[in-house]
């Protein structure tokens, strides 16, 4: 009678750590969805830019210097005297 005690109660301690960690898991998974969408800058417009966008901003500038498409300060001085 006693290790049937002990066995359903081990069982119920097993299922509820079991849940316990499933929510904790949930809870997890809530927080990393939070932070991909929370708002790290704006653009020149004004519009909010969350994590994932703005760390392919990033991405596509990089790729952009590594490829030449940029223009110096210079160029940059030069253009804008036309403005």
């Amino acid at each position: 009678m006693e290790k049937t005690i002990i066995t359903e109660l081990n069982a119920k301690t097993i299922s509820v750590l079991k849940k316990v960690l499933q929510l904790q898991e949930e809870n997890r998974e809530q927080i990393r969805e939070f932070y991909k969408k929370e708002i790290v800058a704006f653009s020149i417009l004004g519009i909010p830019i969350n994590k994932v966008d703005y760390k392919e901003e990033l991405k596509n500038a990089k790729l952009e210097i590594i490829n030449g498409n940029i223009v110096s300060q210079e160029e940059l001085e030069c253009e804008s005297r036309s403005w």
